[in-house]
């Protein structure tokens, strides 16, 4: 006997189907992730663009659709990770302007570029080229884009929050050398490292700039 009680179905939303160029855009970002992660575990050498598709979830086909060869998978994966780690750095910088503390999230997004896996496959890149000029070209253009692109966005940050540009220049570079260093020594020695310990001694050593920002919003 069928029920009497009526029932209300709730309508399914609707699939919201996306474009062909969305789809072509999930396609290539899988892919250049998946070259970084490999890159990253494997190194250069044992990079292969099979084992890229593979790990992307795509087919040869499709990869090579964007990227035809190794060089050109390498070199777009490059500026994906340099340009995301440059939209990471503006975000934070615009929190920055606001926050207590700006040094310390200057600190905490370079130390989360610099010790990612896309760094690691930086390095990674860096290693091989010493023997490959082309891509010794590829990582070169990319890192020096970067550091401009990061020099600019912090910096500005931190001498707008009243800090007198020359400290601040010194400051950045400085870290960013320290942080290479941190980065260079996980990959190539057996140690363990603490990075939030090494960074909260760095964090430390900056009091007097802290304090220099303190006062200048008391003001």
């Amino acid at each position: 006997m069928k029920s009497l009680t009526p029932t209300n179905k709730v309508p399914r939303p609707a699939k919201v189907r996306r474009s062909q160029e969305q789809r072509r855009q999930d396609t290539q970002e899988r892919v250049l992730k998946a070259a970084l992660d490999l890159l990253a575990e494997e190194g250069y050498a044992r990079l292969t663009t099979t084992a890229v598709a593979a790990r992307a979830g795509v087919s040869r086909g499709a990869q090579e659709n964007y990227f035809r060869t190794k060089t050109d998978l390498i070199a777009a994966a490059t500026r994906y990770a340099m340009d995301s780690a440059t939209a990471h750095a503006a975000k934070s910088a615009q929190a920055a302007r606001s926050a207590p503390d700006p040094l310390q999230l200057f600190l905490d997004d370079s130390r989360a570029f610099f010790l990612s896996r896309s760094y690691r496959a930086m390095m990674e890149l860096a290693l091989a080229g010493r023997s490959e000029p082309a891509l010794a070209r590829i990582h070169r253009a990319a890192f020096v884009k970067f550091r401009k692109d990061l020099d600019r966005v912090w910096i500005r940050t931190l001498v707008d929050a009243g800090l007198p540009r020359p400290l601040v220049e010194e400051f950045v570079e400085l870290s960013v050398y320290l942080l290479r260093g941190m980065a260079l020594t996980e990959l190539i020695l057996p140690q363990r490292m603490a990075p939030a310990a090494v960074m909260r001694k760095w964090h430390t050593l900056a009091a007097p700039l802290r304090a220099q920002v303190q006062r200048i919003r008391k003001k």
